[in-house]
This record gives C-alpha cells, sequence and structure tokens, in this order.
C-alpha cells in the first residue's frame, strides 16, 4: 500500500530513455482562451451569421504592432457551422476590431461610413465649420 506514494521507481538496467515516447506536444505562439464574440459577423465560406456575444474557445496570439505602446493581439475562431477559420485582430486607435479574414462585420446603423474615410485635413476643416455655425 505504500508503494502507491512511493517517490523512488525503480529502473531496469537495460533502460533507453530516447525509446519512450513523451506526452508534450510542440507548443507554438499561441494561447488558448475563452472569449465572447465582441460583434455580428457573417462567414464568407457559407454565409452563417453569428451573433455578437456567442462564446469561442479561441486561440490569441501577439501580431508583433503596437500602437501608442499598446499591443495589437490577433483572434482565430473557428465558424460554427462550416468550421472555416476566422481571424479578427485588436484595433486600439478605434477602440475596436477589425476582421482580416474569414468573415465580414454586419453593418452598424451608428457609425457613418463619410466619416470613417476623411482624412485629418477634412476632419479638421468639417470641425471648424460646425464651429463657425
Amino acid at each position: 500500500m505504500s508503494e502507491r506514494k512511493a517517490l523512488n521507481k525503480y529502473i531496469p538496467p537495460d533502460y533507453d530513455p530516447s525509446v519512450v515516447k513523451t506526452k508534450n506536444k510542440k507548443k507554438d505562439n499561441r494561447q488558448s482562451v475563452r472569449l465572447a464574440l465582441p460583434y455580428s459577423m457573417r462567414c464568407t465560406a457559407c454565409g452563417e451569421f453569428i451573433y455578437k456575444g456567442k462564446k469561442f474557445n479561441a486561440k490569441k496570439e501577439f501580431t508583433n504592432d503596437t500602437y501608442l505602446g499598446i499591443k495589437i493581439w490577433r483572434f482565430y475562431i473557428r465558424c460554427t457551422h462550416c468550421s472555416g477559420e476566422i481571424t479578427f485582430k485588436t484595433d486600439p486607435k478605434n477602440a475596436d476590431y477589425v476582421a482580416e479574414n474569414g468573415a465580414v462585420r454586419n453593418f452598424e446603423p451608428w457609425r457613418d461610413p463619410a466619416k470613417e474615410t476623411e482624412t485629418d485635413e477634412q476632419r479638421l476643416a468639417r470641425l471648424e465649420k460646425e464651429e463657425q455655425e
């Protein structure tokens, strides 16, 4: 009975450690995380709509990019219908996320596409005009 708790195990004289297979898998630089989808999206492969808040077991990796010292992370998930890979990454400039591939973000009515595409000079001119009015 005390043998089951023993710290020393018997090693035979003909033991070769190179023959024994280890259970350790090759580790990649991706971490497994559990996350909720930050926005609704549609899979480009099968057309399945995936709603905001759906929880996924995702892989997270650092992209070696930064914005004002803030790390940018990339997330990998699988489509719930076709198991196609979907990737999106953080966008600290706009405090949001950007869909990279595998899915398209659904339309959001509170975003003005004209304001998103305007340059800094156009934005400055627009704000000065609004201030004068």
